[in-house]
């Protein structure tokens, strides 16, 4: 078991291992995981088509710092007028392109990346902890959330992890678990793997299939995803659903890219999130969101399990 940093496209980057898996993350980039190996398989997808740079607050993230890795979306994933304070919420919320402090803790028996991130205009801070054990093919995530206001703080928070994919994964989820897509319309169309009678969800196509779409599975009544490739990798992330509901999932099949030069990305966003769906104005009209009292703090966690 290790810890080590270096500069990754002239960024501080922070990578633990031990035998089985290894995490790295740049602090000053929003806290961005950017490798997450198990064996020989780098499970997150890095976009070539843009450079590791910090952007200047506001800055589309579709446009212009859609880089993959994985990211934070908070205090909301769309960029919307938050309705309590009257802030603009940048594009993906806005811990990812915000410096977060960060530093690593040495155990006997497991290594800590603890790093944290205060809002510019939202009044809140967030602290997450990586924890890589010494002999396990396991990474734990908990995180804690404070509003450092006098009013109550309204939030959609999502892991947004971009991975790379081949034809015929499976995505597994509960079985018949609600599915509907990121729309204004609270109504399932269907239930896990169909996002309707006739469309089955969980079979990662070729690129060629052309198509791209973000559904919401949930609310869960286990808290469980997992991407199986067909030799058997599989990566598995665990959470408690009294905290994380559900899961988004950005099936990029070769169908989107939100900057017109660059070609139609290949790439599978599997999100555990605290609510839905993407807008945090819809979510407050549904009840589908989390609102944290004023000077208080929210705990949750997440798992990440491989075989």
């Amino acid at each position: 078991m290790e810890a080590r940093e270096d500069l990754f496209q002239g960024l501080r980057r922070v990578t633990v291992s031990n035998p089985y898996l290894s995490i790295s993350m740049l602090p000053e980039l929003g806290g961005k995981v950017t490798s997450l190996v198990k064996g020989t398989r780098e499970w997150l997808h890095l976009n070539s088509n843009f450079s590791l740079i910090r952007p200047i607050y506001g800055s589309s993230y579709t446009r212009d710092f859609d880089s993959g890795g994985w990211d934070e979306c908070l205090p909301s994933v769309t960029g919307e007028r938050e309705e309590t304070g009257g802030q603009e919420i940048p594009d993906h919320g806005e811990v990812w392109g915000l410096p977060w402090s960060c530093n690593v803790e040495r155990l006997e028996r497991e290594i800590h990346i603890c790093a944290a991130v205060k809002s510019e205009k939202f009044g809140f801070e967030l602290r997450r902890t990586i924890v890589v054990p010494a002999d396990e093919a396991i990474i734990r995530m908990s995180y804690t959330l404070t509003n450092l206001t006098d009013r109550p703080f309204p939030y959609l928070w999502s892991a947004h992890p971009i991975l790379n994919i081949e034809p015929n994964m499976r995505i597994s989820l509960p079985a018949n678990s609600p599915v509907r897509l990121n729309s204004p319309v609270n109504t399932p169309t269907g239930f896990w793997p169909f996002l309707d009678p006739s469309t089955q969800v969980d079979i990662v196509p070729s690129k060629e299939a052309a198509t791209a779409r973000k559904l919401f599975v949930g609310p869960l009544a286990e808290g469980w995803v997992a991407l199986t490739a067909p030799d058997g990798d599989m990566l598995r992330f665990s959470f408690d659903v009294k905290e994380v509901p559900f899961v988004g999932l950005w099936q990029n099949y070769g169908g989107w890219s939100g900057n017109e030069r660059f070609a139609p990305y290949y790439n599978l966003g599997v999100e555990p999130c605290s609510g839905m769906p993407d807008s945090l104005q819809t979510a407050q009209v549904w009840s589908t969101c989390h609102t944290l009292p004023a000077a208080l703090t929210s705990t949750w966690a997440l798992t990440i399990s491989f075989t």
